[in-house]
């Protein structure tokens, strides 16, 4: 969903006995900012929206991708950090897995012991490599957490343009959201309805995470000894 459309779900919940649309074309011309009782309640989404997405990560969890990576070479010496510059999401490490090549004489190897700088967001591999295999040809599957992706600064956002896909935030619970939002606005002066709206968006935040249980929310580090 464009982030319009987020912020125009969440005003039909307000004024849902209004008959207005807000319509993409009323925050086009900026009508629904002309507007005070609508303004005022605009100008608080971006960061309701924030809580709403922080609120997701804590309760579901990371989504883990993997990837085929390599050793990184860095002028022209074979290191023992894993290559990541073709992972632009990469959070941090779930799992990593030697693959397994015959015609190279490389033998697989579950669960390769690593050691993950959080900081640099660098991967060292902890094992020895004989010298009878070359380094620069060991493949590794990188199971890895995607990075936490939230809304950029007000000032950089385009609301008519910025899609929530581009967080990685599935699209039900992008539909969701406007609940919480309206939680969140209600919450001084209706109380009880601004609880029942925000429960119900931390209600479905529960099911999803049960429907899809198997993404895991801890994340393995090996540290240094010495």
């Amino acid at each position: 969903m464009e982030l319009w459309e987020v912020k125009a779900n969440a005003l039909r919940l307000m004024f849902a006995d209004s008959g207005l649309s807000f319509s993409k074309e009323e925050f086009e011309n900026e009508v629904v900012y002309s507007n005070g009782n609508t303004r005022d309640k605009l100008t608080r989404m971006n960061d309701s929206i924030r809580r709403a997405i922080d609120l997701y990560y804590q309760t579901c969890g990371q989504f883990v991708k993997r990837k085929t990576v390599k050793y990184r070479i860095d002028e022209g010496i074979v290191t023992d950090f894993l290559d990541l510059t073709e992972i632009d999401d990469f959070g941090s490490v779930s799992r990593i897995d030697i693959n397994k090549n015959n015609n190279l004489r490389i033998k697989g190897q579950k669960d390769v012991p690593y050691f993950f700088n959080q900081v640099d967001k660098e991967v060292e591999i902890l094992i020895n490599i004989p010298d009878t295999i070359r380094k620069d040809e060991i493949e590794f599957t990188l199971s890895y957490y995607i990075e936490d992706a939230n809304l950029p600064d007000d000032n950089l956002i385009n609301e008519l343009e910025f899609n929530l896909d581009s967080l990685n935030i599935p699209s039900d619970i992008q539909r969701k959201i406007p609940l919480y939002i309206k939680g969140e606005i209600y919450e001084e002066d209706e109380y009880a309805l601004a609880q029942a709206s925000k429960n119900e968006y931390i209600q479905y935040l529960f099911m999803h995470k049960r429907k899809y249980g198997g993404v895991q929310t801890k994340v393995r580090s090996i540290h240094r000894r010495g």
